[in-house]
């Protein structure tokens, strides 16, 4: 059960899941899970091509197939704001 969705521009497709995200390359399907993570509501590709999800549990980078929570957005002191087009996350420490 996918929540929400990202085309990234390398040409994968990532979903986000209540549990994590999965990633679509070619035929390959990648799932990356965090036991933290819940409930994916966003997701956003830096203009680096970095790409972020935030999810009730906090904001995440993902790193070599990996995910990693962004230390001081992972307390609850953030905010997120999703539309059609962008995704924006606010705290009171770091703007993304």
């Amino acid at each position: 059960n996918a929540d929400v969705s990202l085309a990234a521009a390398d040409g994968s497709i990532w979903f986000g899941t209540p549990r994590g995200l999965l990633k679509i390359e070619g035929e390959t399907v990648t799932a990356l899970v965090s036991g933290s993570m819940t409930s994916v509501i966003g997701l956003a590709q830096t203009v680096d091509r970095r790409l972020l999800a935030a999810s009730k549990s906090g904001v995440y980078a993902v790193d070599h197939d990996r995910l990693v929570a962004i230390a001081n957005l992972t307390s609850g002191s953030f905010a997120s704001r999703a539309s059609r087009r962008s995704i924006t996350i606010d705290s009171s420490q770091s703007r993304i």
